[in-house]
């Protein structure tokens, strides 16, 4: 018989649940931050026919889908590692899907506040736009090729066993080049102010704000990276076919950011 092992394996996952709840209280402690920063100290968020205020949904939208929820979905293997694998495949795809959609609206919110501003501002010329349109398009082509892998019902799951490495590494350095992005962004946001040498308000939220960005982020690596917290099948998924069996191996034991089960 076929199973990943013949005794129940215990599991101390208090010091895991610990960072798992900090990881969220800084998570939170970000997007409220990123609020603050648009609401008060950048003239407040609005439509596209204002394009100063709309441009303050990109930073919002962006921390959201890039950092916080990317964050959460590479996380749930691991935080609700009681659900059924099918279950959490589901769950993954749709918080990367609503991710993407955040990404798409902070994309246009900030394309729409160069083109329309009274003296409209060049795009894709800084690191940041670089390395941020490099993140998004690399997103859009993994989520694509996940949904495919894992989600069509009628790929080999020997080829989603290969392919699965190159998911774990492709969601790897997404979320790095996202959080480089964040980042750089801040930084560039808080120097357009002539007074950022003089640490303002505003600029003392944006640095704790990439601070809890920081945080938040090595604390999803460090919670994915340990074999200790690893996702252990459920008994009703430990006698399955050999090459299923080996794809839940090989995501099991990935230890990696983007691919963990």
């Amino acid at each position: 018989m076929d199973t990943y092992q013949d005794f129940p394996i215990r599991q101390d996952l208090s010091f895991f649940n610990f960072l798992f709840i900090l990881s969220q209280v800084f998570g939170g402690i970000a997007i409220v931050l990123v609020v603050a920063w648009g609401a008060y100290y950048n003239q407040g968020f609005a439509g596209p026919s204002s394009p100063g205020q709309w441009f303050n949904w990109h930073p919002l939208l962006m921390t959201l889908g890039l950092i916080a929820i990317q964050g959460d979905s590479i996380l749930i293997y691991r935080a609700l590692r009681n659900e059924a694998k099918p279950r959490l495949k589901s769950i993954h795809a749709a918080l990367h899907f609503v991710a993407f959609v955040f990404v798409v609206v902070g994309l246009k919110a900030v394309f729409d506040s160069h083109n329309y501003a009274k003296t409209p501002i060049p795009n894709l010329y800084s690191l940041h736009s670089w390395i941020g349109i490099s993140a998004v398009i690399m997103f859009a082509v993994q989520f694509l090729a996940g949904f495919v892998s894992f989600l069509y019902p009628r790929v080999r799951k020997s080829l989603r066993s290969r392919y699965l490495p190159l998911h774990v590494l492709g969601g790897t350095m997404i979320f790095i080049l996202s959080t480089c992005a964040a980042l750089m962004g801040i930084t560039e946001k808080n120097i357009f102010n002539k007074d950022y040498h003089k640490l303002p308000a505003g600029a003392q939220i944006g640095n704790a704000l990439g601070v809890c960005i920081v945080i938040f982020v090595m604390l999803v690596f460090y919670l994915v990276s340990q074999p200790a917290y690893k996702r252990i099948a459920l008994a009703e998924e430990q006698v399955l076919p050999l090459d299923y069996s080996e794809e839940e191996n090989t995501a099991g034991n990935s230890g990696a950011i983007g691919g963990d089960n």
